[in-house]
């Protein structure tokens, strides 16, 4: 169950990220810490003016106050001094109905009829309790404009800060201006205290925009984290079974399922899927991150932009200018996005298990994993301290791009897939006691600069699949490039029984192979080495080397035409070092079986069994 532990820990980290963007819950910023710190005082939290004295609403010249506000939507109190309510049609008795603190109407369905032309609050403190444990927030000066049918065509408040209990300790923070427009309150509050029955409700838009600014927490352990500025639009949203609060309390409250009984895992997963599918956002992006531990020693980073974007073929997901690092190293990424996320088959898979009170399969996992189309990654460094004492120095490495592709999904796994790096470097010093990295060394090569490329794909309709790439290259060294077709692969080979996927493949048979190996400086390096150890000419020992390879492959592979073909593209190859390409078709039409292949012990039984053209250009 360690395979259910780190999906499940995947996909909870990835939905309580999605419920703080669209909370607005978040960190200060370096200026915010001293009002923070002033506010929260020797003894603890800050301290907010609330409701102290009778309920009432009173007429004035623009309109009504309403004093010493107590609403409540599920688990959330909201306390509200004074509001002023201006530029409304309804009268006073209407308006302490709707605000009426002892009301039996749920708050949902009161602020349907809430009408007016502006709200302004100067302070709200929202609180929450929950198992998983408290948290408060205050808002300073809040507007609200264009109030009707339970809807806000604009909404801002000045700055504000939250605090929070929970299982580890206190954690505190705060926030500078926040906006949001088109806010439809009635499903934000529904959201928050009625479940949905009947099974789930169709999702509706909760608010067109937000933003917010400066935002910056401390966490129970000091460590610090800060958002210059945060953004999104289109969010939509439905009521879960229980409640948002009491859902995301359930999820939240599980941080090891491994642990769990299978009934217990259930429920969670069952959770996981109704707040999943709850919601869904047009786009969320923030901006100017920066974290670090308590002393900011061990780990302290920033990142320039992390975004999400909702689309027809699945959302994209990017983080950019990634930096992050202590006293052992830094790690730099230019950009990282994953593109055609979709969770919908996941959430389908764990609607279904929900109810399961055995352990899941390893079928069953497999399904729980969302869809990723692709996963890029460039401008990768990574500078590490080293160790100067143990006769390491300082390293630095870096990828120029990484990239994996994935389309065609059976049962849960891709069945075209294209995986590659492009210019790994590498220092070769910082492997000098591996004999590789000694050889290369004498050849005079100071860094590996490598590429590597893996592509796969299964040809359904032919029952192949076709090895399109799988290629290493180095720059000043050279390339291998192999290319195939293993036939016979139905769609039992990737199902998620591995035993039936195992005796699938033992059914499929090898068609082609190509194998071509390029040459850019790699060999002339070996032979001047090579001649430079044994006091001889190059030339003299390219021509040893071609005749020793003319004669004995044949020799090894029992001096078939085949054998004899491969032999003299060989030591041509050597003799002018360019392009080498060995290219084998079975005999017959319907491949060499793998379990015959596996068999094979005598390289001569299997040249018996294929054509092949050899030749060195």
């Amino acid at each position: 169950m360690v395979e259910s532990g780190r999906v499940l820990r995947g996909v909870r980290l990835c939905l309580l990220a999605c419920i703080a963007a669209a909370a607005l819950q978040g960190h200060a910023t370096a200026e915010e810490r001293p009002r923070l710190a002033a506010q929260a005082g020797p003894g603890g939290p800050a301290s907010v003016a609330v409701p102290a004295g009778p309920f009432s609403v009173t007429q004035n010249a623009a309109g009504y106050r309403a004093a010493n506000l107590r609403l409540a939507a599920g688990p959330t109190t909201y306390l509200i001094p004074t509001a002023e309510i201006r530029g409304t049609s309804l009268s006073r008795d209407e308006l302490a109905r709707i605000l009426d603190p002892g009301s039996a109407v749920p708050l949902a369905e009161r602020v349907r009829t809430l009408a007016a032309s502006e709200i302004v609050i100067p302070e709200l403190r929202a609180e929450t309790q929950t198992g998983a444990g408290r948290q408060s927030s205050t808002y300073h000066d809040i507007r609200l404009s264009g109030i009707g049918d339970g809807r806000v065509a604009s909404a801002s408040a000045a700055d504000g800060s939250f605090e929070g209990l929970g299982p580890e300790g206190p954690s505190r923070g705060t926030f500078g201006r926040m906006e949001m427009s088109e806010v439809d309150l009635g499903v934000m509050m529904a959201l928050l205290e009625i479940p949905a029955a009947g099974g789930p409700a169709e999702l509706r838009r909760v608010y067109g925009a937000f933003s917010v600014e400066r935002i910056a927490t401390e966490g129970p352990k000091g460590a610090r984290s800060s958002i210059a500025r945060m953004s999104g639009r289109d969010f939509r949203a439905r009521p879960t079974k229980d409640g948002w609060i009491a859902t995301a309390d359930a999820v939240a409250g599980h941080t090891d399922l491994d642990k769990a009984a299978p009934a217990e895992r259930g429920r969670v997963i069952g959770a996981m899927a109704d707040l999943f599918d709850a919601f869904e956002v047009g786009s969320v992006e923030a901006t100017g991150i920066a974290f670090s531990d308590a002393g900011g020693k061990e780990a302290a980073g920033r990142i320039g932009r992390v975004a999400y974007t909702a689309g027809q073929g699945g959302g994209e997901f990017r983080i950019e200018e990634i930096e992050a690092g202590g006293e052992d190293g830094r790690v730099r990424v230019a950009s990282f996005s994953m593109g055609g996320v979709s969770i919908a088959p996941a959430l389908a898979a764990a609607r279904e298990l929900a109810g399961k009170t055995a352990e899941l399969s390893a079928a069953e996992l497999r399904r729980l994993v969302p869809v990723i189309g692709s996963i890029r990654l460039s401008g990768i460094e990574v500078d590490a301290k080293g160790e100067p004492a143990e006769g390491r120095p300082p390293v630095r490495m870096s990828v120029g791009a990484a990239e994996f592709l994935a389309d065609k999904v059976v049962e849960g796994l891709p069945t075209d897939m294209r995986v590659s790096l492009r210019n790994v470097s590498v220092p070769i010093a910082a492997a000098a006691k591996d004999n590789t990295a000694r050889q290369l060394l004498a050849l005079g090569y100071d860094r590996v600069d490598a590429s590597l490329t893996a592509h796969l794909a299964w040809n359904e309709p032919g029952q192949e699949l076709v090895i399109r790439e799988i290629s290493a290259e180095g720059a000043g060294m050279g390339s291998v490039l192999v290319r195939g077709v293993v036939g016979d692969v139905g769609r039992e080979a990737f199902g998620a029984d591995p035993t039936l996927a195992a005796i699938a493949w033992m059914g499929a048979s090898a068609r082609a192979l190509d194998v071509v190996v390029q040459d850019a400086g790699l060999l002339e390096r070996f032979l001047s080495r090579k001649a430079a150890e044994k006091k001889r000419g190059v030339d003299d020992l390219r021509r040893e080397y071609g005749m020793t390879a003319a004669i004995g492959i044949p020799v090894m592979l029992g001096n078939s035409p085949a054998a004899k073909e491969i032999g003299q593209a060989v030591a041509r190859f050597i003799a002018r070092p360019g392009r080498l390409t060995i290219e084998m078709r079975a005999r017959d039409g319907a491949g060499l079986g793998i379990a015959d292949l596996a068999g094979v012990s005598d390289p001569t039984e299997l040249l018996d069994k294929v054509e092949i053209n050899a030749t060195a250009e």
